[in-house]
């Protein structure tokens, strides 16, 4: 599937802040921000700060093609944590 050049757009700013707010949240609680980050499994942990955390941004998939929002908000980043 092709993306756009508005959608390209729209995440490449949305990528652009995701590492910042997801440093700030992992600097500030004692909870991974990220399933396994060493193992490159940036996924967002259920326990993350970072869910429900953001903003419409106007992005309606994550970075795996699942909708956004899930739950009671946007989260933070390039993913949407979603419950299997």
């Amino acid at each position: 599937m092709e993306n756009s050049d508005q959608q390209q757009e729209e995440e490449l700013r949305f990528f652009a802040t995701a590492p910042r707010a997801c440093s700030y949240l992992s600097n500030r609680t004692s909870i991974s921000v990220f399933v396994d980050p060493d193992g490159g499994d940036y996924h967002i942990d259920p326990g993350s700060g970072a869910v429900d955390a953001g903003v419409d941004a106007g992005v309606t998939t994550d970075i795996d093609g699942e909708a956004r929002p899930f739950g009671a908000g946007y989260d933070l980043g390039a993913d949407e944590w979603v419950a299997y």
